[in-house]
């Protein structure tokens, strides 16, 4: 194969990958699962989690279509997605919840609001449990990327595999300007808007909500 040829099928795959990471699922499950930390690097840092672990099912998935030529995995993909369509409705959910809560100390007068409003709802968890969300999102999609692969003509398994990873390195780098941007916003909102901010996490929780359901019962 031409290095020209090459070079575009990995840039395809880069393209493709950043394109793929802005389907609305992604973004809402990041936008309701802010970390809450005040550094702007914190933030990208956990948007690229997720990206890692969505990277990761891609590739293991690939790798045993590609090498192992086993079944693209339907099903499991099927499963994968009714999963983080719960945790489409749990997030968003928490948002609400947490909203609710801000408003209270709004009207309350808490000095703190401040540090409130910039808090997640699941501020508790563990920032590595990112990561095995972006692998449940990468599983549920795994069977739409794979079954993209013919349109680049591979030649052989292993450049497709390397596409796969030009794929996942899309997905990261548009993620980690996904985080710094809704990082940026929700700390410049906390700190001067508060009542603006609540007002965006219900507006970005409650499709959230809505597209997860979709997610678990499709047509209603």
């Amino acid at each position: 194969m031409a290095m020209a040829n090459l070079w575009f099928i990995l840039s395809l795959g880069v393209g493709l990958g950043m394109l793929h990471a802005i389907d609305s699922d992604h973004l809402l499950t990041l936008a309701n699962f802010n970390p809450g930390q005040s550094s702007l690097q914190q933030r990208i840092g956990f948007c690229g989690r997720w990206a890692i672990g969505h990277g990761a099912a891609i590739v293991i998935i690939g790798l045993a279509v590609l090498i192992f030529k086993l079944a693209i995995p339907f099903t499991l993909a099927a499963v994968a997605e009714h999963v983080v369509g719960f945790i489409l409705i749990v997030l968003g959910t928490l948002a609400l919840f947490h909203s609710a809560q801000v408003l209270v100390a709004i009207r309350q007068g808490h000095g703190a609001v401040t540090n409130i409003a910039v808090q997640s709802s699941l501020a508790g968890w563990r920032q590595h449990r990112i990561i095995g969300i972006g692998f449940l999102h990468g599983t549920s999609g795994s069977a739409a990327v794979l079954a993209l692969l013919p349109i680049t003509q591979l030649p052989t398994p292993w450049l497709g595999m390397a596409y796969l990873v030009c794929f996942s390195l899309g997905v990261l780098l548009a993620m980690m300007l996904f985080g710094g941007v809704v990082g940026s916003v929700f700390q410049r909102l906390g700190q001067r808007y508060i009542k603006f901010l609540v007002v965006l996490r219900v507006v970005i929780a409650l499709p959230a909500i809505v597209i997860g359901c979709l997610m678990i019962v499709p047509g209603i």
